[in-house]
Parts: C-alpha cells; structure tokens; sequence
C-alpha cells in the first residue's frame, strides 16, 4: 500500500498460537522471546493508508534447523523452600560466547520486590543472586526463555524452563574464629551469642559467605575420605550429630561434644565449626 502506515502484525505457530511481540516505531516487528528453531510461523500484517483504507497481506516462514544445540539446568527444585540467601545457579551443557543474549532470556519474578543481578561464574554456569537476603515467605518464579537462542555461533538453545520455588524463614549465623563464638539471627531477631571452636591452625576454616545446603544427624566423618589413613597422625573416623554441611569440600557446623572446655576458647577442630 503506497503511503500506508503498518497497524497491526500477527505472528501465530502452526497451531495457531499467537507469539509475544510488539510493533515498533520503524514498523519492525520484535518477539519477546526468541522463536522456536525447526517452526513454521504464519503473519498477518495490517495497513491502513490515509483514508483509513485497510491492507492485510499475509505469509509464512520457517526458521533454521540448527546444528548444533545447548541445553541448561538450575539447582532449583520445583515447589522447593529455599533460605534467604539462595541463589537462582543455571550450568549449560556447552560454553556461551554471546552472554548478553542468553542473560537476557533468563526472567525472575518475585511476590515481594528485589533487587538482584546476574553472574557469570564461567562460560557454562550464570547465576542470580539478590543485593541484599531474599525477604522472607517470597514466592518466586524463575523462566529461561532459552529455546532458540544462538549462545554461541551456531549453537541454539533446545528447550525452555519454567520453575517455582518459596523462601522459608530467615536463619543467619555469624561464626568469628577471633571471638571463638557465633552469633544466630532467626527472621531478624536475635536468637543469641554461643561458644565455638574453629578450624586448628594449618586447618582453619574458610572464611567467607556460605549457604547450608545438606543436613544429617548422625554423618560419618571419617579423614579416609581426605586421605588421611588409619595409623597417620590425624586419623579420624567419628558419628557426628546434629551436623549441617557449608562447604562441598566438607566443612560442617556440628556438636561436638569432645571438645566442650576449647569452645568459646580455641580453634581444635579439622575445619568444621
């Protein structure tokens, strides 16, 4: 239509769905979401002209087949409660070269509002993680919107993810090898100020920010598993209570009742608090 102006397009599959876009300024049409490899789609495109005359012209294209295809997974268990300090963790099955588009198909909703980023650790593995803790009792939607999306030259991603998850309540532990005590908050409220005893010089426990991710009651810890064995110095091979994991190398805060008179003292431990 000469001097029309385009109204409205219509992207529909092959089944008739319609597509997420919008109509720009230029007259460009653009997805939300990356189309589907390997899919016919069907437009319909509007035009009206100065007299308020309309055109619909229609069509069909077909978008590449690729060959070759990433896929991706999250540490995020569906209908899962998660503590505050939880990050959203997705690993790809092959290394990403254009970061920023794969990024921007990854969405995070939440019932309460924060503020959060993404990370990447590597070429296989982003994650999200909040400013501050996550409030809690939030309700949280994570989407990878990744079906279609080149990561790398001519990689495509072959499947989205939709998944749910809740944060409980909030439980903070402040644990000072210095002070030889830990200092407990539960949902804000100071819980109290107890004696501990830290990793032993030579094996001090490492000092940063961790999420408690497995718990057991009793664990097994045995220095067999490190490569200290029966008859070495430092041989160890003991049912410990009440035990919760930090660290995947092992580190654990747990009783320990053998070493009571060094807590709120000094640092006897093989690393665990």
């Amino acid at each position: 239509m000469s001097g029309g102006t385009l109204s409205s397009v219509v992207v529909t599959t092959g089944s008739g769905k319609a597509v997420p876009g919008s109509l720009g300024a230029a007259s460009d049409w653009h997805t939300i979401w990356a189309l589907a490899p390997s899919q016919v789609y069907h437009v319909t495109a509007t035009a009206v002209n100065g007299q308020g005359r309309q055109t619909v012209t229609t069509g069909a294209f077909r978008t590449i087949t690729p060959r070759r295809t990433f896929s991706a997974s999250t540490t995020i268990g569906t209908n899962q409660v998660y503590g505050v300090g939880m990050p959203i963790m997705v690993t790809f099955s092959h290394p990403i070269t254009y970061r920023a588009a794969v990024e921007r198909a990854l969405e995070v909703r939440s019932s309460k509002p924060v503020i959060g980023a993404w990370y990447w650790m590597s070429s296989t593995q982003v994650w999200f993680r909040t400013k501050d803790y996550w409030p809690v009792h939030t309700r949280v939607w994570f989407s990878a919107h990744l079906k279609g999306v080149r990561g790398a030259p001519g990689l495509y991603g072959d499947a989205n993810i939709a998944q749910k998850f809740r944060i409980g309540n909030s439980l903070i532990a402040i644990a000072s090898a210095a002070s030889h005590h830990m200092k407990v908050w539960y949902n804000g409220h100071f819980k109290g100020n107890w004696p501990i005893s830290t990793g032993q010089p030579g094996l001090d426990t490492p000092d940063g920010h961790y999420l408690s991710f497995e718990m057991g009651n009793p664990v097994d810890m045995n220095s067999a598993s490190f490569g200290v064995m029966p008859g070495d110095p430092g041989y160890y091979n003991v049912m410990v209570y009440d035990s919760v994991k930090f660290t995947a190398d092992g580190d654990y805060v747990h009783s320990a009742p053998w070493s009571v008179g060094e807590q709120g003292y000094v640092n006897v431990s093989h690393g665990c608090v």
